[in-house]
């Protein structure tokens, strides 16, 4: 056999406490952590911590051609476990961007390339109100490469309730519960993995690179939020860019270049069926492009990221409700594509 299978065990947190566990197959489960597990500090901010468990494979001949490109002057071992480590974080990266598409809940680790430091309410301890500290958790040693199964877990499994009634409700930034209720699941999450992971490989990679965007624009909602609108715009344009690769364009009558009709591509990606009630007309969706475009080409950036003095404006509070709105569109027009294929 050339292909080898691994099990990697990890801690990441999410802004939404998911209160049980959902396994996927043989390929993961996500696990809230029970009261025996020490809880981060950050807990106070909405950063839940979970147990993660995955099972992925690994083609020993592509392992063996990364090991020999690997620039790092270093021993076979270490050579080894820096690949080894790219496994991991990969799979784990894959899972927490889908869920974070698939449900209204971001799932996250705290960036251990930068040294993140906060103020936080301390939950216990010696600090008795709000205390500066670095963002880290990881209560125990994570890695599990000598298991061969996942854990059996000792709680609920995490309920479920009708897709139709799940995506209707309006998902807006990270971390928002639906209504304030139970974290739930819909009831076609194990469908929605099903049709991930039976995709042919480059339509996987395309899916996975358009939810990257879409996760990517959740995790910097509060950093930009003209990042964020591009970021969800551009998600939508990978889809759309795969779906007419093989279209070919007319060039113009009259100065004979290419006419690749952007716009009209976009528009017709994006469905009436995915724009909220009221919006379904031309004029919508044409806005939502030239608004992308007035960002990333004249650097007209949404007034909420905007440092100039007095330049506030009621407008602002109009902006942010347009980009709640592009999330739940961007989320539902993902979704929906997945499931067609």
């Amino acid at each position: 056999m050339n292909m080898t299978r691994n099990f990697g065990r990890d801690y990441i947190l999410s802004t939404i406490d998911i209160g049980g566990y959902y396994k996927f197959g043989e390929v993961f489960q996500i696990i809230a952590l029970d009261d025996s597990h020490p809880k981060p500090p950050t807990q106070s901010l909405g950063h839940f911590p979970l147990a993660i468990e995955y099972s992925f494979e690994i083609n020993k001949e592509q392992r063996g051609h990364l090991l020999k490109d690997i620039w790092v002057e270093a021993d076979e071992k270490l050579k080894e476990r820096l690949v080894d480590a790219s496994y991991y974080k990969s799979k784990r990266e894959e899972i927490m961007a889908l869920m974070s598409l698939f449900t209204p809940s971001l799932f996250f680790i705290y960036n251990r390339d930068i040294q993140e430091l906060s103020w936080f309410a301390q939950l216990g301890g010696n600090c008795n109100k709000i205390c500066w500290g670095q963002k880290f958790y990881s209560p125990e040693k994570t890695n599990i490469e000598d298991r061969d199964s996942f854990s059996k877990p000792a709680i609920k499994a995490i309920s479920r309730i009708k897709a139709s009634e799940y995506y209707d409700k309006l998902f807006t930034y990270p971390g928002q519960n639906i209504a304030n209720e139970e974290f739930a699941l819909p009831d076609i999450i194990d469908t929605l993995f099903e049709k991930y992971y039976t995709l042919e490989k480059e339509a996987q990679l395309v899916f996975l690179q358009a939810t990257t965007l879409f996760y990517q624009s959740m995790k910097i909602w509060f950093e930009s939020k003209s990042l964020t609108y591009t970021a969800l715009i551009s998600s939508l344009e990978t889809l759309v860019n795969y779906d007419y690769s093989g279209v070919k364009y007319a060039p113009c009558e009259n100065c004979k270049t290419t006419q690749y009709q952007v716009m009209k591509k976009f528009r017709a990606f994006l469905n009436v069926e995915d724009l909220p009630p009221g919006d379904k007309n031309r004029k919508y969706v044409n806005m939502l492009y030239e608004l992308r475009s007035q960002i990333l080409h004249r650097g007209n950036i949404l007034l909420g990221d905007s440092s100039i003095p007095g330049y506030y404006s009621f407008k602002e509070a109009e902006e942010v409700a347009l980009l709640m709105n592009i999330v739940s569109i961007i989320r539902k027009r993902l979704l929906r594509w997945l499931l067609e294929q």
